[in-house]
């Protein structure tokens, strides 16, 4: 028999599904909608009659799935979001009409209580157990026969709005100096990494193992980010590939799991592509149309930072290019000399900054004395982005000398004899990217931000800017 469950959560929507036994159960698959109720929450303070309509589509959807999977056993709760919305009872009554099946709010020490069915609740001592959400965070604790059980008001979702309140995490903090913490946590929810990161690398005060590990191809990489108790000099792949074959006992590894990881993946890039708004696209029909053995070059810049560098897949190590450091304006110089360098007739990408292209505008004419077979992607926002961002967080959105003055890059482009094209809206660019790859020699590729809409913002505010 399968069985399933339905999870309102105040990120997304998930549900897994479940082969069952008389004596046995095993995961078999999963569903997970970001639609984001947390958002509107913590903003607003209520859930708007459109978003509740968007939940109860994907609450539909759910159902049809579990029908056609011969489902008929499953239960639907919902969490934070649903307990902090100012129209809970409300909301619930219109899921409930809209979906014909009953609902159930539960409270956080309820979220608490259910750690107990974790496979690995009732083995051994010394274990916290911590499930942490996009609103809320829940403890549970085993000692002995006791157990102790805690939900606090903290989450991934209102820390990246900044919705937590300070008074939240003393209480935490009172509670977990107050019990003496043991030395193993196990984390539980896709945010638990992502949480603590904010949380704590922003203002520079987590502690990482002093036994590190670094392994790298580049002897000069050693302790470079961080000191290195061990440092192993050799091509990452081949390192970890014969360190697989020595140790034995990961060779076993659970089918679910093998599984849940692989969804977990199709997961979290939907969602992240979810944070990039109306540039979500924008990655896969870059390499929809990059042709084979293309290089990807890219300057610093939001848009490499955001995206860049973390949703385009490269298949050859000499594809990858782009600057180590932090420092804006080599992106347009890498362009042309990976196109020099490239012995296939293929033309590249070259994505840049309007800030950092500024910086090495001159090359232009290099490129077009080379007949140099690249493609200047321009991000143009007139203005350092990243900038804006920090001075909007940090000062009140008082910004001094982050707007550009950028010339217009039509014209720059005829008075350096080269081809032009721009994009003026997401829906255009695929069409428009394709025309450039179809013309010979440079071309300047104008990104016009301004119309297609605001980058998503790359810069938060460490805690301690707050003291």
């Amino acid at each position: 028999m399968k069985i399933a469950s339905v999870d309102i959560g105040t990120n997304a929507v998930k549900s897994k599904i479940f082969k069952t036994t008389p004596t046995s159960i095993k995961y078999i698959d999963g569903i997970r909608s970001p639609i984001r109720l947390g958002e509107e929450v913590f903003k607003k303070g209520k859930l708007s009659e459109k978003k509740l309509k968007e939940l109860t589509h994907t609450l539909k959807k759910y159902q049809k799935k579990f029908i056609k999977d011969g489902i008929s056993q499953y239960e639907i709760v919902a969490t934070s979001a649903l307990r902090n919305t100012s129209n809970s009872e409300d909301a619930r009554r219109y899921i409930e009409t809209a979906i014909n099946r009953p609902l159930r709010v539960i409270s956080g020490l309820e979220e608490a209580k259910l750690i107990r069915f974790h496979p690995k609740s009732n083995t051994g001592k010394n274990k916290i157990f911590v499930d942490l959400g996009g609103g809320s965070t829940e403890f549970f604790i085993r000692n002995n026969e006791d157990t102790i059980i805690r939900s606090f008001q903290l989450g991934a979702v209102r820390n990246l709005l900044g919705k937590d309140e300070k008074q939240e995490w003393n209480r935490l903090e009172e509670w977990l100096q107050s019990i003496k913490p043991k030395k193993k946590l196990i984390g539980i929810g896709g945010n638990i990494r992502s949480f603590l990161s904010a949380h704590k690398t922003k203002d520079m005060s987590l502690r990482l193992p002093e036994n590190l590990i670094q392994i790298d191809i580049d002897p000069k990489a050693e302790n470079r980010t961080y000191p290195s108790k061990i440092f192993h000099l050799g091509d990452g792949k081949k390192v970890l590939e014969n360190l697989y074959e020595r140790l034995h006992d990961i060779k076993n590894v659970d089918e679910n799991w093998i599984h849940e990881v692989k969804s977990l993946k199709k997961e979290i890039k939907k969602d992240y592509k979810e944070f990039l708004k109306i540039y979500r696209e924008f990655p896969e029909i870059i390499e929809r149309n990059l042709p084979k053995n293309a290089r990807w070059i890219r300057d610093v810049t939001i848009s490499n930072s955001t995206w860049g560098n973390r949703l385009m897949p490269v298949q050859k190590w000499y594809q990858n290019i782009y600057p180590v450091g932090a420092g804006i304006g080599p992106g347009m110089s890498l362009g042309i000399g990976a196109s020099v360098a490239t012995e296939e007739k293929v033309k590249s990408i070259a994505m840049c900054g309007d800030g950092g292209f500024m910086l090495n505008v001159s090359e232009l004419w290099t490129a077009v004395e080379i007949n140099s077979n690249i493609i200047f992607m321009v991000m143009n926002d007139k203005g350092y982005g990243v900038i804006k961002h920090i001075q909007d967080s940090l000062y009140g959105g008082r910004r001094n000398f982050a707007d550009l003055q950028v010339p217009n890059f039509k014209e720059l482009a005829d008075t350096v004899k080269m081809k032009y094209l721009i994009v003026k809206s997401s829906s255009e660019f695929e069409n428009i990217l394709k025309k450039a790859f179809n013309l010979s020699g440079p071309v300047l590729l104008e990104i016009d931000i301004n119309s297609i809409g605001e980058l998503p913002r790359y810069f938060i505010p460490p805690p301690f800017t707050e003291k």
